[in-house]
């Protein structure tokens, strides 16, 4: 195991203004499960203060949140569709929690 590797992807692969997460890609799995590197799920409430024609921040609220780091050593190659559905599944749930937050 190396613990000097840090990468960070965005397995949906884009974002969008949509209010679920797009299905997950799953070539940050197979590095996950081959390289024995925990994920940690980061995960970005709905905003809506970018506008997408200009590329300009507009002022807005945010917020980011930092779910617990899900450890490799029990998944291997033939796991990573479980994995990017359990990944998913955890972040889709965090993601409508925090929007509900921000509408507020």
């Amino acid at each position: 195991m190396c613990n000097s590797i840090k990468l960070l992807i965005f397995p949906e692969a884009t974002r969008t203004k949509e209010k679920t997460l797009k299905q997950f890609k799953k070539g940050a799995f197979f590095i996950a499960i081959q390289n024995k590197l925990p994920i940690v799920p980061v995960v970005f409430s709905p905003y809506s203060f970018v506008n997408d024609e200009t590329k300009i921040f507009n002022s807005g609220k945010m917020i980011v949140n930092i779910l617990p780091p899900i450890e490799m050593d029990r998944f291997g190659v033939e796991d990573v569709g479980k994995l990017a559905g359990m990944v998913q599944d955890l972040m889709s749930a965090e993601f409508h929690r925090l929007g509900q937050l921000v509408s507020k």
